[in-house]
């Protein structure tokens, strides 16, 4: 079972291909914010390295937020635009269980930088999410357990190991493509031009 996984939810876009949940090549572009423009380049990549083609993918994963609004708008459109042409399953995994993974901890904090002291926060306790992701500031942060801010690259290879996981050996339903949408816990920053001025 071949899986392309895609993050984009942090400044950077990741590309992995995995077989089950064996990665097998993993890119990372770390050119902040070029997630439009590399995205697709990634993935040739990671084809062409290969030579695995897009007819050979089982399903493709994606994380799914919170993050950066542009990152997060531009991978669930490529993904979803990718998935719907190939007729293959969309797999979402939230942002936050991919960082989890990452670190191995048990009981810990989890912090996605976003700009200046602004995070999404979420807290997990025995293995599992406690409440919903947040944002906050760090200094409004009383922490129980070690804290971790995340403010650099993502691995994609993650994505694609958790949505095998999870909808291919585990019982999470797969769901139907119209409904995933990013995850967004703050609406994007557009501020409204002033009255009469021309555009």
């Amino acid at each position: 079972m071949k899986i392309l996984s895609i993050e984009t939810s942090s400044p950077y876009s990741g590309v992995s291909l995995l077989e089950n949940d064996m990665p097998l090549i993993s890119l990372i572009n770390h050119k902040p914010f070029r997630h439009v423009e590399e995205l697709p380049l990634l993935v040739e990549n990671v084809l062409s390295y290969t030579q695995i083609t897009l007819k050979d993918l089982s399903f493709i994963a994606i994380s799914e937020g919170p993050g950066f609004f542009t990152g997060l708008r531009a991978g669930m459109s490529y993904a979803r635009a990718l998935a719907f042409s190939l007729e293959i399953p969309l797999l979402p995994i939230p942002t936050m269980e991919v960082i989890y993974a990452e670190y191995g901890l048990l009981n810990v904090e989890l912090c996605l930088r976003l700009k200046g002291d602004k995070v999404f926060y979420l807290r997990f306790e025995q293995g599992k999410a406690k409440g919903k992701v947040r944002l906050l500031s760090l200094q409004d942060i009383e922490t129980v357990y070690p804290l971790i801010i995340k403010e650099d690259a993502i691995p994609p290879h993650l994505v694609g190991i958790l949505a095998y996981k999870k909808y291919i050996k585990g019982n999470k339903k797969i769901p139907n493509l119209e409904e995933i949408e990013p995850l967004y816990v703050q609406a994007p920053e557009v501020k409204k031009p002033k009255k009469n001025k021309k555009l």
